[in-house]
């Protein structure tokens, strides 16, 4: 089907923030159409895009941080509740949904490494609990949620809508380049292929909306795309070539990093992991995909992320920092973390191979 050059929504972003919205109103509404415009490829025919898919929450004080109206941790729960199917054993019923379109729930297979890191970090004194997405634990160690069959939004929100109905409209490989304001309103957006063919001048195409533009490109894209239409700190936009159109000092501002590290370990021989798989040994693979063809069980049920913990340092780790030639951590620790017992300081997981 042709995609049409207006439409009443454009949605610039098809990850989870993009997706949901997209569905939701294209269903309010048959009437309504809507555009998702999404950078990636589709997924939809795609069993290696959600390959590292895990469940995850926030921990309630990060809401609530915010200190935004409709984002507090009491608002969010009932969306929270609403999107999800959880399908684990359950003590919290009442932070949990259960009637929603995306599965939550532990797949058919794991790694032995789980249980060695189970048993490690237990001997640590980390304790173990049933739920570590209970918006309050910020210390304590689980295995993952990683459903065998990945459940996504995309598959959950716009393929499940598109199977229906018309009225939603999904262009990938499309980068969205700027919103286009006329007048002080939001009336389009300018988009550019994902992969030019010649690597450079890409065909601008444009696409306009009768209603509404919402920006969901993530925490690096969204506030470029709404710096790249004039939108932001006046002085920076002016130092970049670009128009003010729109003073807004706060967009590009107050990232928080998100620091990664990966630490080596040994396992013996006889060990199970993915590693041969990843290689491309060819018995192997051969041996993974038609366990998976035929029962749709064995290691390819699971990303090799079994188990993982959120930790926060104990008074006594505390106490011997005070000597480590680390102040900012000091004072980072007691502006941010100190009096909110629901952050953890470091999550980390067990990758089997």
């Amino acid at each position: 089907m042709t995609i049409p050059d207006e439409v009443d929504i454009i949605i610039c972003g098809g990850g989870s923030s993009g997706c949901v919205p997209a569905g939701r109103l294209a269903n309010l509404d048959h009437n309504l159409q809507v555009l998702l415009i999404e950078a990636g490829e589709d997924n939809l025919n795609n069993p290696w895009a959600n390959v590292f898919q895990m469940y995850t929450r926030a921990s309630a004080s990060d809401y609530d941080d915010f200190q935004a109206k409709g984002w507090t941790t009491k608002e969010l729960i009932p969306l929270m509740k609403k999107h999800e199917t959880y399908q684990r054993a359950c003590n919290n019923r009442d932070l949990h949904g259960f009637d929603g379109p995306i599965k939550v729930s532990f797949g058919n297979y794991t790694y032995p490494i789980m249980q060695d890191f189970l048993r490690a970090a237990e001997s640590q004194g980390i304790p173990v609990t049933d739920d570590l997405q209970d918006l309050k634990t910020g210390y304590g160690l689980q295995d993952i949620a990683s459903p065998s069959r990945r459940s996504d939004a995309a598959h959950a929100y716009v393929h499940s809508t598109r199977a229906k109905y018309t009225n939603l409209h999904l262009k990938c490989n499309t980068k969205v380049d700027k919103i286009i304001i006329e007048d002080g309103r939001a009336v389009g957006v300018a988009t550019v292929p994902t992969k030019p063919l010649d690597g450079r001048n890409p065909p601008r195409k444009i696409f306009r909306a009768r209603k509404q533009i919402i920006v969901s490109s993530g925490t690096l894209s969204s506030p470029l795309i709404l710096q790249r239409s004039g939108i932001g700190e006046p002085e920076k936009l002016r130092k970049a070539g670009i128009k003010p159109l729109v003073n807004l000092p706060g967009v590009g501002r107050n990232f928080q990093d998100h620091y990664l590290t990966f630490s080596v370990y040994r396992a013996k021989p006889d060990v199970e992991s993915f590693d041969d798989f990843v290689r491309g040994d060819p018995e192997v693979q051969k041996k993974v995909f038609e366990e998976w063809n035929l029962k749709g069980t064995g290691p390819l049920a699971t990303n090799g992320i079994d188990a993982g913990v959120k930790i926060r340092p104990t008074p006594e780790e505390l106490e011997e920092m005070k000597r480590w030639p680390t102040p900012e951590f000091t004072s980072g620790w007691e502006s941010y973390f100190k009096n909110k017992p629901d952050k953890p300081v470091m999550h980390y997981s067990i990758i089997s191979g």
